[in-house]
């Protein structure tokens, strides 16, 4: 019963930050096909059944609001994203720090290739694809947990 709660609230979520319209052709939307959305301002590619899309509204909307109030808006350093992702993070860091330079981190093919799309030419963005690991080190394997 709590997963059906949780499901129903979801879709409730996704409609009323994204539009019924824009959410009905997203769900009729074949599994991993790419859909270009509108969220919160922003044009994103996501992929049909899998987390993008509920990863993108909590970061578009909410997630990192608690950085306006710990950096100025012309703060000019360097923000590093370290799990990049599809690249709502980047995307949002860029647009609050429009003077900083974004280095997004990803080490997946499948994921670097969506966030390549949503990041386009965005010049304050570098992504670099790859990951965070000890320097003795020399290669980790990548788990899909599925979530």
């Amino acid at each position: 019963m709590k997963k059906l709660i949780n499901f129903i609230y979801l879709q409730y979520v996704s409609i009323k930050k994204i539009g019924l319209k824009q959410y009905i052709r997203y769900q009729f939307s074949f599994k991993q096909k790419l859909v270009d959305l509108r969220i919160n301002k922003f044009n994103i590619i996501v992929r049909k059944g899998t987390p993008d899309l509920e990863v993108a509204i909590n970061s578009l909307y909410e997630e990192f609001e608690i950085l306006r109030y710990l950096l100025p808006r012309n703060y000019k350093g360097k923000i590093v994203d370290a799990g990049g992702y599809i690249g709502t993070a980047a995307i949002v860091l860029s647009d609050m720090f429009p003077s900083s330079k974004i280095i997004t981190i990803e080490p997946s093919k499948h994921n670097i290739k969506i966030l390549k799309k949503n990041i386009g030419s965005q010049k304050n963005i570098e992504i670099v694809y790859g990951a965070l690991v000890g320097e003795k080190i020399k290669k980790i394997p990548l788990k899909n947990r599925g979530t």
